[in-house]
């Protein structure tokens, strides 16, 4: 059994995203990401109505990761969209999963993971989420193996759990590895908003608008910075 995380948890974890005709494949998903260890949460066992409602609501809020299985039903699914709508709201980690049809339209260039023949997410995939759901810092960098991702997913956990000078010591690691990476600069001004230095903050939303024009999420948090 999948390692399924109760309402009133603390734990960090996984928030599942998918289609009632893509049940199949979540329950075997759920199944695999338990016995790797990573903690998940579906909608399994919650009452319809407005507790299902809230419930769902404040899972997205409390979430580590958010992952979408990603099928023409889902696309097509109302919740699904509010599900995704919320965690970006949120500023979640959003990790796709491809099982059926195209990329979704509302996630743009967000990188996916390939999962079509219905096989499980590879071990890269599992690494992100054991790291973006743990606890315990992700060390000091091993040489030709700590990657970007790595240390943005570091920033994004420490973030998470109000750590926020140290999240921007991890930002800082991926800028020495790739001082180009929009994203990068984007994250960092965040965790500079949340500390109140919204000049510093307005800078790394300049450099990520620099490097990325079009990202729209940038402009918007440069905003809240320059009404702050």
């Amino acid at each position: 059994m999948a390692d399924h995380v109760s309402e009133s948890s603390d734990s960090r974890f996984v928030f599942l995203s998918y289609s009632r005709i893509d049940q199949g494949y979540l329950d075997q998903l759920e199944r695999y990401l338990g016995e790797q260890q990573v903690p998940t949460w579906t909608d399994h066992g919650i009452d319809y109505g407005i507790r299902w409602t809230a419930a769902i609501s404040e899972a997205i809020d409390r979430c580590a990761a958010f992952v979408v299985i990603m099928t023409p039903a889902a696309e097509r699914s109302e919740w699904v969209d509010r599900e995704i709508s919320r965690a970006r709201l949120k500023e979640k980690m959003v990790l796709p999963l491809m099982l059926a049809g195209d990329p979704f339209f509302v996630l743009g260039s967000t990188q996916y993971e390939d999962v079509s023949d219905g096989r499980m997410p590879a071990p890269g995939f599992l690494k992100r989420l054991r790291h973006l759901t743990s606890i315990a810092p992700l060390g000091e960098p091993v040489p030709g193996q700590t990657t970007v991702q790595d240390w943005n997913d570091e920033g994004i956990r420490l973030n998470q759990l109000g750590r926020y000078d140290e999240a921007l010591k991890a930002y800082d690691r991926a800028i020495e590895l790739d001082p180009n990476n929009a994203n990068t600069h984007t994250s960092r001004g965040r965790s500079l908003e949340s500390l109140d230095r919204y000049e510093q903050a307005l800078k790394a939303y300049d450099r990520a608008i620099e490097l990325d024009p079009n990202n729209p999420n940038t402009h918007t948090n440069r905003g809240i910075s320059l009404g702050s």
